[in-house]
């Protein structure tokens, strides 16, 4: 077994949401792979139309590229005809191989549709990493990859029938949202008005809205700024008559504010102001189940207290400040804002930092390439 590196190799990434403004980790994942010196292609889901396959180079690096295709009713079969669904995704694979023109060194899935059939790679490193639960129906995606990783040990555990060789890695950060927040340390003054910052989709259907609404009025000394999208993004996410009834009560209320979607450079010196974080999510309906949220380790690289509903994977560490019960979780934020600069004294923030740092984009890849080069013969 070999050294492997994650550099000098021709990427395919999969996922189930396109690329555009809003960034989650697999978008990351992207950007940093090809920093590295890797040539990335980004693979957009197909569209539900025919359309001759599309590469775009990015304007962020030139060794990251978005691919663009699309196969009549494709979306359509996945519903209603997985044999015929399963036909067009191999149809669909060969003719993006056919526009590379390429050997692909890896094969890397964040998605759980789908959109990638390991099959068609026979002679690449085929990678699975999914960072939600996989449903039952479409736990066939994971088979044939020859090593997976995830965020949680809960996600691995329901796939170990599939007996692949898997290792937790947690969710990463970016270096630069760490040097632009943590270049000193902010102690917060009682006496000035609390920021607490949410960052992420306004649409998922899982956000605890009742207890979002409730902190906000029984807060009124504290400006909350929800950062994200609150209409139709390339992430997904639909209004339905709740997320259009919780969107309409954010707007009228004085003390929260939506700022929308920012650029990487605006969302983190926007983040930077903040003196609390809030994730708050109903685990009955959270893709999740309460095991890890991408926005955790962007909040950690502030420094900043974090008020949360539990989160499994830091059910040990002294990282986050949770609640079992997201109906505690007015009674735990007025103790965390009674007592703010406890929460975010200097040890506090650097602790925080200081875990952010050991899990960077960086970092975690670096990890990766450890665990590939002990796992399998490359």
């Amino acid at each position: 077994m070999g050294e492997f590196k994650l550099k000098d190799k021709t990427i395919l990434i999969f996922a189930d949401e396109h690329w555009g403004e809003m960034l989650l980790s697999k978008h990351h994942y992207a950007i940093n792979l090809a920093k590295m010196g890797n040539t990335v292609y980004f693979i957009n889901p197909p569209e539900n139309h025919s359309k001759k396959v599309s590469i775009t180079t990015s304007k962020i690096t030139p060794y990251l590229h978005i691919i663009d295709s699309g196969i009549w009713n494709i979306q359509r079969f996945r519903f209603h005809s997985n044999i015929i669904f399963k036909l067009l995704i191999k149809l669909n694979l060969k003719r993006i191989k056919n526009s590379i023109k390429r050997h692909i060194d890896i094969v890397w899935n964040f998605g759980l549709i789908g959109y990638c059939d390991y099959s068609s790679y026979k002679n690449s490193l085929k990678i699975a990493h999914p960072v939600d639960f996989v449903p039952l129906a479409n736990q066939y995606t994971v088979k044939g990859a020859d090593i997976m990783f995830s965020v949680a040990n809960e996600i691995l555990t329901e796939l170990k029938e599939y007996k692949i060789p898997s290792y937790f890695i947690n969710h990463s950060v970016n270096e630069n949202l760490i040097e632009t927040v943590s270049t000193k340390y902010k102690t917060t003054n009682k006496k000035n008005r609390l920021k607490t910052g949410y960052v992420g989709n306004l649409l998922r259907a899982d956000i605890d809205h009742e207890i979002i609404i409730d902190l906000i009025k029984s807060n009124p000394d504290v400006d909350f700024i929800f950062i994200g999208n609150y209409t139709s993004s390339n992430i997904g996410g639909h209004l339905s008559k709740d997320t259009n009834t919780f969107i309409h009560q954010l707007k009228t209320l004085e003390n929260a504010i939506l700022k929308g979607v920012l650029t990487q450079t605006d969302l983190h010196l926007e983040i930077s102001t903040m003196d609390i974080f809030l994730i708050c999510y109903n685990k009955e309906r959270d893709n999740c189940k309460g095991t890890n949220y991408h926005k955790i380790m962007e909040y950690i690289a502030t420094g900043k207290v974090i008020i949360s509903n539990h989160v499994s994977t830091y059910k040990d560490s002294n990282l986050l400040e949770m609640c079992n019960s997201n109906h505690k979780m007015k009674e735990l934020f007025s103790t965390v804002k009674n007592d703010i600069s406890l929460y975010n004294s200097k040890d506090n923030q650097k602790k925080r930092i200081k875990f952010a740092k050991e899990n960077t984009y960086t970092r975690n890849i670096i990890k990766i390439e450890s665990i590939i080069s002990k796992s399998i013969s490359c």
